[in-house]
């Protein structure tokens, strides 16, 4: 499902805010979107969970996830298995820039597990004013902005609970088990479990042995010695299917924790 609305913009870019697109998009697993540079948007996921890249970051996401990118960036956002469907409400605006940062968005940010039905009450309000062809563009824009004051909120509320130890580490076990195949690093799997970085590789190890990073890497050596059993793929294609863009660096992280090359892996298990 999808649906997109693109305002006719006249007077309403001389606003403080601005609404130039805002819409619903739904992803099947294992697809990928990719924006031109955009206004500030805000997306505000449904269902199901994935990832969005955007600034050199990677914000791990699923149901009632809210993620607010800054202009500039180009986009792309990947669903898991299951899909991800989300809302999205670019805008601009004659003092957008300044207004925005004084709120306190200056950067790129993302929350989960966070209450968004006062984020999703003002977008379907904003998608009916957008409607309205004469006095649509001013209501948008006093929308949008309480769009924007109800995102800081969820952006900036606590859970109810906080994680166990026990979900922290099994919440990351399972994102790396679903998604060992894109750019993980610890910074993203701290931002899932929404606890600092240092708390979750203390909680990591503790629960399961070993530090989140070698976890990936076996994790990805595990999955690479299935498809050097069972296909008959490149090398170097193995190497990206598993999330390793070099074969070289492969190789060596291979090597070391089976004590062979990929190669010799393949030949001896033929």
């Amino acid at each position: 499902m999808q649906s997109t609305i693109y305002p006719v913009i006249g007077r309403q870019k001389e606003l403080p805010f601005c609404l130039t697109e805002a819409g619903t998009r739904e992803l099947n697993g294992g697809s990928v979107r990719r924006t031109v540079p955009h206004p500030h948007l805000f997306l505000l996921v449904l269902s199901g969970s994935g990832a969005i890249k955007a600034g050199g970051s990677t914000f791990p996401v699923k149901k009632d996830s809210i993620v607010y990118l800054a202009p500039g960036s180009e986009c792309e956002v990947e669903a898991d298995g299951e899909g991800i469907m989300l809302k999205y409400t670019a805008f601009g605006g004659e003092n957008a820039e300044v207004l925005m940062k004084g709120l306190g968005f200056g950067e790129n940010a993302a929350k989960s597990d966070t209450d968004l039905s006062e984020c999703s009450r003002i977008y379907e309000k904003i998608i009916e004013a957008s409607k309205d062809p004469v006095n649509g563009g001013e209501r948008a824009s006093v929308l949008v902005y309480e769009l924007v004051l109800a995102a800081r909120s969820a952006l900036k509320r606590r859970a109810a609970e906080p994680l166990s130890a026990v979900n922290i580490a099994d919440e990351a076990l399972r994102y790396i088990d679903e998604c060992y195949m894109r750019e993980i690093t610890l910074e993203s799997l701290a931002n899932l479990t929404g606890v600092s970085l240092q708390h979750f590789c203390r909680v990591f190890r503790d629960r399961v042995g070993m530090r989140p990073m070698e976890y990936l890497t076996k994790k990805r050596v595990s999955e690479a010695k299935k498809l050097l059993t069972d296909t008959d793929m490149q090398i170097q294609d193995i190497a990206h299917a598993v999330g390793i863009a070099d074969r070289t660096y492969f190789g060596i992280i291979f090597k070391k924790q089976e004590g062979i090359t990929p190669t010799d892996f393949r030949r001896d298990k033929t």
